[in-house]
């Protein structure tokens, strides 16, 4: 027997006793991992049921319970299922799998010995604790994983056995062409010689090695071929490292915040900019579900948008998401968003995976909203005025009549009837110049004020008219403080502030009013929404403990006419 074939022997009883071994090695091993998949998978089944059921089976929607557990038979290891009443009595829905058919059944004995999990799924009382609503049985089939298991032995074993066979014979291939036949020929002529060598016949011999020397040329083709292809290897990683790098350095300089998934749905990637808005940071975010990460919701109706892998996924083209859609971070705050995603195709055009690309548009959401709000302003501006210009002719003429009526009546008791018009008139005509005012079509007549006469004097006006009920305390740093301003404008603001605190106190209460001065340097000014100069300021707090503006209507109180009094009791201007 020569070189090659005790090689090919050993080779072949070493490689059988080594298959051997893995193949009880991967045997048992896989045992056990069969039992741990099959806890996990009822875990998992388990959870997710109990995540999907409870709102059909407190619903008792029979249907949609018996299609949520039927879409967990697509793992074919899945036995059967079971929905308990809260009291195990009855069964409210169950599906077995008896023959490869799903059927839908109460009588699940033959699963009793089958690994099982039983989940308890509890709904939250309003008035009390959590209580049992339902229990489910999940049974698995562990002969279904043992079959594969030794399925994917026998062909790995397969498989490996025929690779030791070819490799056997490719290595006494080798071993006879440039090992075992040199060494031959260099045996042949050593017998040569040695033959010569004891006769005294003279033999022309020569060592023919080709065959021996083609040997190591091929060997050192070789190991140059594996050199080229190690540094073409080589040359291909840099030149990937390199462009996986630009496209790195290239995400993080988009403006845009970009995240990338897989066609499944799950992030393999994410700029910085992604990080900052969703609050995830890229190690954490991948392998996550888009969904988790990207925790979008419509801010007009709170309700959850559709996934936009789902939507590329399925449409194949760049999806834009609809407008008002807002972006739920991971601290829990919020912002309006704008966004489209693109599907991301191989060399054969197939989907791969989708890229997100989306940017925060708060402030333009926010300018937009002053927009409407100056729009609305402009047009009951336009309406005041046209009100104010077409009433201002009537009143003239009223005002104009009940002069004439003044000098011509010389009853008195006619006359006290030309004091109500010409006093009604009079108030008619300081509504029509508020309303010229605030249409900007009459000037305001600035002049120096002293804050505290005019304070003072209102108070007056309101503690005489104001149920006894209300207290008012009015303080102040200073005895005359001059500013410029409106007097009417003044004691306009300050009248309707205390009407509307005096509105959210029908038991009674306090309406407390501080004057003070203060100081705004350039930083307070610049901050400020105003357009204010830096210097001195008298500021005037008014305050009461009323009932307060809730929380959800603090954003609308300069809406024009936006009012939560009944009709007739609050123009809401």
């Amino acid at each position: 027997m020569n070189l090659s074939h005790k090689v090919i022997c050993i080779v072949v009883g070493v490689s059988v006793i080594v298959a051997s071994i893995i193949g009880l090695i991967e045997y048992r091993q896989g045992g056990i991992s069969i039992q741990s998949k099959i806890d996990k998978d009822l875990e998992i089944i388990a959870n997710r049921l109990s995540s999907n059921l409870k709102t059909p089976i407190y619903a008792f929607d029979k249907n949609t319970i018996n299609h949520i557990i039927e879409a967990e038979f697509l793992k074919e290891d899945v036995a059967g299922i079971v929905v308990w009443s809260e009291d195990r009595e009855s069964i409210i829905a169950g599906v077995k799998r008896e023959s490869g058919k799903l059927i839908h059944t109460e009588d699940f004995s033959n699963l009793n010995k089958l690994p099982k999990i039983t989940q308890k799924l509890y709904f939250q009382k309003t008035d009390g604790p959590q209580a049992l609503l339902a229990e489910i049985d999940i049974s698995i089939n562990p002969r279904i994983s043992e079959k594969h298991l030794i399925d994917n032995i026998i062909r790995s074993q397969g498989a490996l056995f025929f690779i030791i066979i070819v490799i056997s014979f490719l290595i006494s291939f080798i071993i006879n062409r440039y090992i075992s036949s040199p060494l031959d020929e260099m045996q042949k002529v050593i017998v040569a010689i040695e033959k010569a060598a004891k006769s005294d016949i003279q033999q022309d011999i020569s060592i023919n090695m080709p065959k021996f020397n083609k040997a190591f040329k091929e060997i050192k083709r070789l190991n140059e071929s594996f050199q080229l292809m190690l540094s073409t290897l080589n040359d291909k990683d840099r030149s990937l490292r390199e462009s996986e790098e630009n496209l790195r350095i290239t995400l993080n300089s988009i403006g845009d915040a970009v995240i990338t998934t897989d066609k499944y749905g799950f992030i393999t990637g994410l700029n910085p900019i992604a990080e900052k808005l969703t609050g995830w940071s890229r190690d954490d975010a991948r392998g996550e579900k888009l969904v988790d990460v990207f925790d979008i919701f419509n801010s007009q109706t709170g309700e959850t948008c559709e996934n936009p892998v789902t939507k590329v996924i399925e449409s194949g083209k760049i999806v834009g998401l609809a407008n008002h859609t807002s972006l739920k971070s991971k601290d829990g705050s919020t912002r309006q968003i704008a966004d489209s995603g693109a599907p991301i195709r191989n060399k054969d055009e197939d989907i791969v995976g989708v890229v997100l690309v989306f940017r925060d548009v708060s402030g333009q959401y926010e300018l937009e909203e002053q927009l409407r709000q100056s729009q609305k302003m402009d047009a009951v501006g336009q309406l005041a005025g046209g009100i104010a210009h077409d009433f201002n002719n009537l009143l003239s003429a009223i005002m104009g009549s009940a002069e004439l009526l003044n000098i011509k009546l010389k009853s008195e008791s006619n006359l006290k009837y030309v004091r109500i018009i010409n006093k009604t008139s009079n108030r008619a005509s300081e509504l029509i110049n508020k309303l010229l005012i605030f249409s900007h079509k009459s000037e305001i007549i600035s002049e120096a004020l002293d804050i505290n006469f005019i304070l003072t004097d209102t108070l007056s006006i309101l503690k005489s008219s104001f149920d006894k009920k209300i207290k008012f305390v009015f303080s102040t740093n200073a005895e005359q403080l001059t500013i410029t301003g409106d007097k009417s404008q003044i004691q306009n603001a300050i009248m309707n502030l205390c009407i509307n605190a005096r509105d959210a106190m029908p038991d009674g209460g306090i309406i407390s009013i501080d004057l003070m001065t203060c100081q705004f340097d350039e930083h307070y000014c610049s901050a400020s929404p105003f357009d204010l100069s830096p210097g001195h300021y008298v500021q005037i707090n008014i305050k009461d403990n009323g009932s307060g503006i809730p929380l959800d209507e603090i954003k609308r109180i300069f809406d024009p006419f936006y009012t939560t009094k009944e009709i007739g009791k609050g123009t809401g201007l």
